[in-house]
């Protein structure tokens, strides 16, 4: 890769690829060479890589648990915060359900509003959940559930957003 000025003045990242061309005994003919124009490539690379450390950021950094939900409840990744407030290590909630963690009585609310934010009938839906073991100071959780969805409306995963209101 090297950088290049163009005849117009731009400067360009390029991509140089070199192959030798032999004749049947090998000697050497030519050599072909060719520039592949990448500067749009590596700019949108750079704003991927820039967007996915916003995000990690947010995720890690947020002042909410947060986990993220596929479509059988099933946790499939979790911030450190919603460990915290729930008594666990982040890590061993990835593959579990938050319904076990909370008492009884409390697990009702939410299973009905599931099937609807899954069929779309609902994009969010929020409750009050009790710790069936609660962590020290923490016995009461506000819980809201919203559906990510791709640009056909079908559920792609659910975000869970939770904090203390004990």
């Amino acid at each position: 890769e090297r950088t290049i000025l163009r005849p117009d003045g731009e400067q360009v990242l390029v991509k140089v690829t070199a192959a030798a061309v032999r004749d049947e005994t090998g000697q050497l003919l030519r050599v072909i060479r060719m520039m592949e124009n990448i500067t749009e490539q590596r700019a949108t690379t750079s704003s991927l890589l820039a967007s996915e450390t916003r995000f990690r950021t947010l995720f890690e950094s947020a002042p909410l648990g947060i986990g993220l939900i596929d479509n059988n409840r099933n946790l499939m990744q979790v911030n450190p915060l919603l460990g915290e407030l729930l008594g666990v290590e982040p890590a061993s909630l990835v593959g579990t359900r938050l319904q076990p963690l909370f008492a009884a009585e409390s697990t009702e609310c939410g299973i009905g509003a599931w099937p609807r934010l899954l069929s779309g009938e609902v994009d969010s839906y929020f409750e009050e959940r009790q710790l069936a073991t609660p962590p020290a100071g923490v016995e009461w959780l506000s819980v809201a559930t919203s559906a990510v969805r791709d640009e056909t409306g079908e559920f792609l995963f659910a975000i869970v957003a939770v904090s203390d209101v004990t």
